[in-house]
């Protein structure tokens, strides 16, 4: 509960606030179907006044735990009071009726979220609220008549009013039960859904309600009284004229909304009190309100004195966050697995599912969302397979799946639902993902910047919205040659570029129509990314000459590239790479540089660090500064900007995310939109799943996949995640995000690794002297087994597969694959001969290596990756032979650290100087 606000606590009764303008009342004795007892009617009537005179509360929500919304009063206490002959003479119930409601005026209104049995005195309550949702379950009835009692408390006038006088004798007289769906038809109810969709129904009335101005909301409702206790309309308007609105006329909330107007934005109401509300407070009884759900933490709620900026209508926002534009921003982590991983519980989880084991799950500002790798399991309307030809025709589809990732689209849209289920303005977006699950998450990633996100409430549209992007990702290539327009166009590239141009104006015209303001991807941590979706391959190695498919704005990215990896099917799909420098060369990126002050600020990132021998901080070679760009390029990513108004500076309030200088969110955002993008691509040892995890671990033994692990771990924390230290620890990465507190490291030295002359080269010795000081002794340890652990090769027998599945892979190695290679001259071209037989990994000579694979080399005579070593691909040639020894390499940053240390190959007029 905030510490601002100070309700009257109420036996039985638990009072939260799901937003800052919104407070929600739970009755809590669901094992007496939450009759209420005469203290606690009382009790209420002081809670509702309370809220009534809380100038920040604009909205109440009444509802009930368990089968019961409330089923009237507690006829066990009145039964005492029977034979103690206590009935005369005591008051019955508050001043303002049952519950403080059911003769209740007041000035703000109250929403019944009715979620259960709703009998006698619940039921009187329940007519004189301002609004009701009810449960498909829920049950209405004034059985007093049944009990020798009376609905005394208000309403059987009003009860006439609504039904009219026949009706109400019906339910006042026979004292019968009726469903929710007969009070809908009758117009006591207002909108009936199911039992878990109540509260939040209510809760999205309330925040609409509470976007109007409160004074109107206020004088209105008196207006609409004025009307229901049988005043006449001229009485009601002349009352409301000569007193409540002329406190509201010409006041700040009146001019601002006016003003809002026309200026065409949203407005900024305040909610200190001001004549209007003062007259209501001093002239009107209170009313109260009810809670959306128990023990709801309520941190960050505004003090009274705080202004909030407006909300569009509900279908935009987080039907649970209930928080507006004054709450801290929360962190959305996204883990998308590799094919066939799935959980294994143990040390052969993949790297994914060891993440999202160690995310805080007692942080209240994260929500976290995890995805089993593709071909784990098949969508169907059955969670078993149990015949025979059930669990073949899912054996047949998971197969399938994970031959050619058939089931993409889902898993792609099962991350976007999970956003547009969550994700509210501001909030930070982490994704994580192996193999093809990296694919998606860069995918969606990418989606995200061209289609935009769908407001909560859309989900019909998300199939037009993946069919639209989809389409764009499969479109026909332009050829370059033709794209500058300096010469005639032929025909099949005019056709092409204007089915091009009439794709993006679509994706454009949807993004603009149904798209919500959704900020760059604060970090993407990959493991390996692979394509092969055959849907999506073939088209971007028609259109590229770069072995690079989804592109994204992501501000931070880390992406842990295999090494040792010979499966065709897996060649790497990579971030970005240098391009060899052309005559007339035309940059042609969707996404412009962002700024150029990376390289001007001594080579350092935004963190702080050493950016020494990145060559590139965009993502695509083509976007090179001075690279002209093409004309009429458009293609530009798009988020959604809230054309709300600025609203007012809140420096000095922790939990406010708009504190940057008293920045509004628009500016945050164009703040974010201009942030320099900060890649890095770092290759380690071993194959795919020595990378990313998953193989089986022999006892005692550590996996090389925990050395990248470790590594987007700490960049990821660098990046703004917490991760729980405890588990964290356990998994043995405790040190990953402290080292370079533990050891104060000096700035980088000039290190290099030289062969000499053709014999195997000796780097400089490690600091073995200061690692045995340090605290982190343990972790070292663990760092170094995972560095010199076995490293597997699914073409080989008995190096981790079982012999069927070895040649399997065998054969394939032996089709006309379609593949990237890389050229003597840096460029890429796609191929399909000379046939793969299981070649290396092309890896171009700006590669940036993890430390751990320089002492691999160092420790392992036998570790010598010719595609590593000698460059240029290295084509056909697995193991340098012992004239190249480990080649000539130089750190460029963190030397010493065993999680952040990198290499890169010396330059070529370097390699020989003496």
């Amino acid at each position: 509960m905030s510490k601002s606000l100070n309700p009257p606590k109420v036996p039985h009764v638990a009072v939260s606030f799901p937003h800052p303008h919104i407070v929600l009342v739970t009755i809590n004795r669901p094992e007496h179907l939450n009759a209420l007892q005469r203290q606690m009617s009382i009790d209420l009537d002081r809670l509702w006044r309370w809220y009534d005179n809380e100038p920040t509360l604009r909205c109440a929500i009444l509802t009930g735990t368990g089968r019961a919304f409330c089923a009237g009063a507690d006829l066990k206490e009145w039964n005492v009071k029977n034979s103690e002959g206590n009935v005369k003479n005591v008051e019955r119930w508050a001043e303002n009726g049952f519950g403080g409601l059911s003769n209740r005026h007041g000035k703000k209104p109250v929403i019944a979220a009715v979620n259960g049995l709703c009998l006698g005195g619940g039921m009187e309550m329940a007519l004189n609220v301002d609004m009701v949702i009810a449960s498909e379950t829920a049950k209405f009835g004034l059985p007093e008549v049944k009990r020798g009692v009376v609905a005394i408390a208000g309403a059987l006038p009003r009860l006439i009013r609504t039904v009219g006088r026949q009706r109400a004798s019906e339910v006042a007289l026979l004292g019968r039960m009726y469903s929710a769906q007969q009070f809908l038809d009758w117009g006591i109810v207002n909108k009936v859904v199911k039992l878990e969709d109540v509260v939040q129904e209510a809760l999205k009335w309330a925040v609409e309600m509470s976007g109007n101005s409160p004074d109107s909301i206020i004088v209105t409702r008196e207006g609409l009284l004025g009307g229901w206790e049988a005043e006449g309309p001229r009485e009601s308007t002349n009352r409301i004229d000569g007193g409540i609105y002329k406190g509201m006329e010409g006041g700040d909330n009146m001019k601002e909304g006016v003003l809002s107007f026309v200026e065409k934005r949203n407005a900024v109401w305040k909610d200190k009190l001001n004549a209007a509300q003062t007259w209501a407070a001093t002239n009107v009884d209170g009313f109260h309100l009810a809670p959306n759900s128990l023990n709801e933490s309520v941190k960050g709620h505004p003090d009274s004195s705080r202004d909030f900026q407006s909300r569009p209508s509900t279908p935009g926002m987080a039907p649970d966050a209930g928080i507006g534009y004054g709450r801290k921003p929360r962190k959305l982590v996204l883990c998308f697995d590799g094919t066939g991983n799935k959980f294994h519980g143990d040390d052969s989880d993949s790297n994914i599912l060891k993440i999202f084991r160690m995310l805080d799950r007692q942080a209240d500002d994260q929500y976290h969302y995890y995805q089993p790798g593709i071909g784990t399991y098949v969508v169907s309307g059955s969670l078993t397979h149990t015949g025979i030809r059930a669990r073949f025709g899912s054996w047949y589809q998971k197969a399938k799946d994970s031959a050619i990732g058939s089931s993409f689209d889902q898993h792609v849209v099962g991350g976007y639902r999970f956003l547009m289920r969550f994700y509210n303005p501001g909030d930070e977006i982490y994704m994580f993902g192996f193999s093809r699950g990296a694919y998606i998450a860069r995918f969606l990633a990418e989606m995200l910047d061209y289609i935009g996100l769908l407001s909560h409430g859309n989900e019909e549209m998300v199939k037009f919205a993946w069919k639209a992007f989809a389409q764009w990702q499969g479109r026909e290539q332009v050829p370059e040659d033709e794209e500058d327009c300096d010469k005639p166009p032929s025909k099949e590239t005019e056709a092409a570029k204007k089915k091009r141009d009439e794709m993006f104006q679509f994706m454009k015209g949807f993004r603009e129509t149904f798209s919500r303001p959704v900020g760059r991807i604060r970090f993407l941590g990959l493991f390996d990314t692979v394509n092969s979706v055959p849907r999506f391959e073939t088209a971007w190695m028609q259109r590229s000459k770069f072995p690079y498919t989804a592109r994204s704005s992501a501000r931070v990215i880390r992406h842990a590239v295999s090494i040792d990896e010979r499966r065709a099917k897996f060649r790497q799909d990579l971030m970005y790479q240098d391009r060899p420098k052309q005559k007339d060369d035309k940059g042609h990126h969707f996404h412009k540089a962002i700024n150029d002050v990376r390289e001007e600020l001594n080579g350092h990132d935004a963190n702080g660090h050493n950016d020494r021998g990145r060559k590139s901080n965009h993502l695509s070679p083509n976007d090179k500064r001075g690279g002209r760009k093409k004309k009429g390029n458009a293609y530009a990513p798009y988020r959604a900007r809230s054309r709300s108004c600025r609203r007012p500076s809140q420096c000095g309030d922790p939990d406010n995310f708009s504190n940057l200088s008293g920045l509004a969110l628009d500016e945050i955002n164009n703040i974010d939109d201009d942030a320099a993008q900060d890649i890095d691509e770092v290759w380690f040892s071993g194959g795919h799943a020595d990378v990313g995890g998953g193989w089986e671990m022999l006892e005692g033994s550590k996996s090389t996949s925990h050395i990248p692990l470790a590594w987007i771990v700490r960049e990821a924390q660098k990046a703004g995640l917490t991760f729980d230290d405890e588990k964290v620890a356990e998994m043995g990465c405790c040190a990953a995000h402290d080292w370079q507190e533990a050891t104060g490291r000096p700035p980088i030295p000039d290190l290099r690794v030289s062969s000499g002359s053709g014999g195997p080269g000796r780097a400089p010795d490690m600091p073995m002297d200061e690692k045995e000081d340090h605290p982190k002794n343990d972790f070292h340890s663990v760092m170094h087994g995972a560095c010199t652990a076995r490293i597997h090769d699914s073409l080989e027998y008995g190096q981790g597969l079982g012999p069927f599945a070895v040649t399997a892979w065998k054969i394939m190695e032996y089709m006309p694959f379609r593949r990237m290679d890389l050229q003597s001259d840096g460029s890429w071209k796609p191929i399909r001969w000379p046939l793969p037989g299981g070649e290396v990994r092309d890896i171009p000579d700006t590669v940036r290596v993890h430390g751990s694979v320089i002492r691999r080399m160092k420790l392992d005579e036998n570790y010598r990756p010719g595609n590593l070593i000698i460059g240029g691909g290295g084509r056909g040639v697995r193991k340098a032979s012992a004239q190249h020894g480990i080649g000539d390499w130089e750190c460029v940053a963190d030397p010493g650290d065993p999680v952040g240390e990198i290499w890169m190959r010396k330059k070529k007029d370097d390699r020989y100087r003496d």
